[in-house]
Formats: C-alpha cells, sequence, structure tokens
C-alpha cells in the first residue's frame, strides 16, 4: 500500500511540475517553429479543440494563406465530380503542403493565437499527406475539418467554407 500511495504522489508532483512550466511564446520557440514536423505532431497529441469564447484575430498573411487552401480544396472537389481519375491527389497535397510551410515561415501571430493555429495547421499536414499517399477520402475528410476548426477559432470575414 505504501508504494501505492508513493507513485501517486510521484505521479502528482509530476503532473504539478508540468502545469507550473511556462507556456511557450511565439519568442520562445523559434527555431522549432519553422520545424515542420513539430507541427504534424500538434495533430497527433493535441487536444486543443474546445471552442473559444472569442475567436482570434487572423493576420493578413495567414488568411491569404487558408482562402489559398479552401480554393485548392473546393477545386480538388470540382475536379473530383466531374472526373475523379484525372485529380491529381498528389499534387494538390504537395500545394498544401508548400502552404503550410509558408504560414510556418510567415506566422506572426500573439501567442494565443499562434498556439491555436498550430494543430490545426498539424491537421492540414496529415490531410496532405494523405493526398500525396493517394488516400484521397481521408485526406479531404481531414482538410475539410481542419478548414472547419479555423472558422470557429478565428475571425476572417468573408471566409466562406
Amino acid at each position: 500500500m505504501k508504494n501505492k500511495l508513493s507513485g501517486v504522489w510521484a505521479i502528482l508532483l509530476l503532473g504539478a511540475v508540468a502545469c507550473s512550466e511556462k507556456p511557450k511564446t511565439h519568442e520562445s520557440h523559434g527555431a522549432a517553429h519553422d520545424n515542420i514536423a513539430v507541427h504534424a505532431d500538434h495533430a497527433a497529441t493535441e487536444n486543443t479543440w474546445a471552442k473559444p469564447a472569442k475567436k482570434f484575430s487572423a493576420d493578413e498573411s495567414l488568411k491569404v494563406r487558408m482562402e489559398r487552401i479552401l480554393k485548392t480544396m473546393k477545386a480538388m472537389h470540382a475536379a473530383e465530380k466531374k472526373a475523379p481519375q484525372k485529380a491529381d491527389r498528389a499534387k494538390i497535397g504537395t500545394e498544401i503542403e508548400a502552404t503550410v510551410k509558408d504560414i510556418f515561415k510567415n506566422c506572426k501571430l500573439e501567442p494565443a493565437a499562434d498556439a491555436a493555429i498550430h494543430p490545426i495547421l498539424g491537421e492540414l499536414l496529415k490531410g496532405a499527406g494523405d493526398l500525396k499517399k493517394g488516400e484521397s477520402k481521408s485526406g479531404h475528410e481531414i482538410i475539410h475539418n481542419a478548414l472547419l476548426r479555423y472558422e470557429d477559432f478565428f475571425e476572417h470575414p468573408g471566409w466562406s467554407h
């Protein structure tokens, strides 16, 4: 019984230490911000899908690039309706991946908004990866859901998903 209690205390202590750490700010995660794998991991490891009380502001750079992703997906959807075999999913996945990389490079959001966009971008990368592997249905679904989350989390006048 004593060993079980000491194990519980150790877990509680580790949890308290983890919770007491300051969250990383935009500046403090500097080089990691450019690491695509770090962002892709957000999709798999973070449970941050609760809608915020107030939407975050999206800067112009983010808006332009998210609109590019949305247009790419709409074009793919239209092409698949006409001739599913002609939609170049690998090319589309590569285009979306490049746009997400560009978002990472040009990210200038406040720390809370930055933290909110990372899991969304991770999902976009995951979906783009599926498209590149020819897994159109799962890739499309993942990207669709990421775009819906973007809409839930960010103020973006004129966004029409």
